[in-house]
């Protein structure tokens, strides 16, 4: 058995890779599921290929144990509709609007967590789980492995595409609800003092913050699992402190530079490794693949 790996661009503009099963024999195919594995990191396929996963099974497992970002995606030959509006399978926008002068009671945070259960137990809750960070630690409480296994349901957002043998095919998951996500971190909508403006303010870090903390990182890190334990402690004890993006974003502005640079290091040799492997096949006007065996 052998993986291969591509090169696709996704939605949000960088490149990254597609892995999907190799071989050509009948029997490999009939055994591997119908989707493949997005990542936008290339450190991450150097895993791949130095840990001997060769299913799809075996990289969702080990990314999901080492808390890597992913997606698990269809191949279509016609991209999906932009998503505009409300989707239909949307929850609301986090947990509401409150007053400048909100304090959270015990019933505010139980009420989250019966929320926050409620989405993690549809069919967002293994979206949630693929996308890394904290709401993937929020995620993994609930959201058992064998539903990421499972793949796409819904395949109704564009991850990423490419250009393969001349021919365009598109990379599908399920709708990664940014509402969604807001109120997996217990998000709520707080007015100013003169009522005309909404800050978010959170029990734990929005997804798009956590991106930007020192804290984040290509995996789930011991000190990132000590902020997490560390949090749930004062969350457990009634300690119902909300911050906003600045607010959680400057906690840890220090560790994000150094942070920053070990990403984009450990990037760029993995990238030079898969250009320059022996494994890499390069076909004329096919984006090039890496095969793993």
């Amino acid at each position: 058995n052998k993986i291969r790996c591509h090169h696709a661009k996704f939605v949000e503009g960088n490149y990254g890779f597609i892995l999907r099963p190799g071989g050509d024999d009948e029997r490999n195919k009939q055994q591997s599921p119908p989707w493949f594995v997005a990542t936008k990191s290339a450190t991450s396929v150097i895993l791949v290929y130095r840990s001997g996963w060769v299913t799809m099974e075996e990289i969702v497992r080990g990314f999901l144990d080492f808390g890597i970002s992913f997606r698990t995606v269809l191949e279509v030959d016609k991209a999906p509709h932009p998503k505009s509006g409300f989707h239909p399978r949307a929850f609301t926008e986090g947990l509401g609007i409150r007053p400048n002068n909100f304090l959270p009671r015990s019933s505010d945070y139980e009420m989250y967590i019966a929320d926050r259960t409620k989405v993690l137990r549809s069919s967002f809750g293994r979206v949630a789980r693929e996308i890394g960070g904290i709401v993937a630690r929020i995620a993994s409480d609930i959201v058992p492995v064998s539903e990421v296994l499972d793949g796409p349901n819904y395949g109704d957002e564009l991850v990423a595409y490419s250009d393969r043998a001349g021919e365009e095919k598109y990379y599908v998951g399920d709708f990664a609800d940014p509402r969604s996500l807001n109120l997996i971190s217990g998000v709520y909508h707080i007015n100013s003092k003169n009522n005309n403006v909404l800050k978010h303010a959170s029990f734990w870090p929005k997804a798009s913050t956590w991106d930007v903390m020192g804290l984040s990182g290509d995996q789930w890190s011991p000190m990132a699992e000590e902020f997490y334990q560390s949090r749930l402690v004062d969350l457990q004890a009634g300690r119902f402190i909300l911050h906003s993006h600045p607010e959680w974003k400057v906690r840890f502005k220090y560790n994000r530079a150094q942070t920053t640079k070990l990403i984009a290091g450990s990037e760029r040799i993995a990238n030079d490794f898969i250009s320059h492997s022996s494994r890499m096949v390069r076909l004329p006007k096919v984006m090039p693949e890496v095969i793993s065996s």
